[in-house]
């Protein structure tokens, strides 16, 4: 991600230019280093703040998944491919491979940062970033959840959720050989000891307060 280092690009017009591209470095495994010219691959949509890159090679193609629009309720997850990784990429007929931010009514709103996955018998998903508003201010009270997408690929090379559209969809059907873990109706925990249970520690503490709007 290219940060904008002007005063005035913070969000400023247009939209949100203060990440306005992906960069791309080879990276050298003798020396442990980048090296070679830095190249700007990607701008992104006009949804603006790219950031977020996930990069793979399908059928020839390089497939570029990245996330827009902030984390609140206009992230996107956008996707782009190319023949070379150097790029020039052309972005998906959708521009977008999922969202919920033209539809306030679904469920999932935020989603994006997403990455592109396949099960071993070649099935393919996709995970994303999510919260679930509670009305009536649309806070997401959980944070931000991590969600998964079914995905089929299309006759002419894309990417596209299962169900159709750019929604994601609140229930997904699990790979075939998916196990189904029963969970425990009710859950207790005791704060009598001096630590902190395991399931109460997680990573980037210090965010959660971003994460409840």
């Amino acid at each position: 991600m290219q940060w904008n280092h002007r005063t005035e690009s913070f969000l400023a017009a247009p939209k949100s230019p203060a990440f306005d591209g992906i960069l791309m470095q080879e990276w050298n495994p003798v020396t442990k280093s980048l090296t070679g010219p830095i190249r700007n691959i990607f701008a992104g949509s006009t949804q603006g703040l790219v950031e977020g890159p996930h990069l793979f090679k399908r059928n020839g193609w390089y497939y570029l998944t990245t996330a827009e629009g902030g984390t609140g309720y206009d992230h996107v997850v956008t996707m782009a491919r190319s023949r070379t990784i150097e790029g020039p990429y052309e972005m998906h007929p959708q521009t977008y491979l999922m969202t919920s931010k033209d539809h306030p009514d679904a469920v999932l709103q935020r989603a994006g940062h997403g990455q592109y996955v396949e099960t071993p018998d070649g099935q393919a998903y996709h995970t994303h970033l999510t919260g679930r508003p509670l009305a009536p201010q649309r806070r997401c009270t959980l944070g931000r959840e991590t969600a998964l997408q079914k995905c089929v690929w299309g006759d002419d090379g894309w990417l596209y959720l299962a169900q159709g559209g750019v929604v994601p969809a609140v229930d997904v059907p699990a790979p075939g050989d998916a196990a189904v873990i029963e969970k425990p109706a009710r859950v207790e925990t005791e704060f009598d000891g001096p630590q902190l249970p395991m399931d109460f520690q997680w990573l980037a503490r210090r965010c959660l307060s971003g994460f409840f709007r």
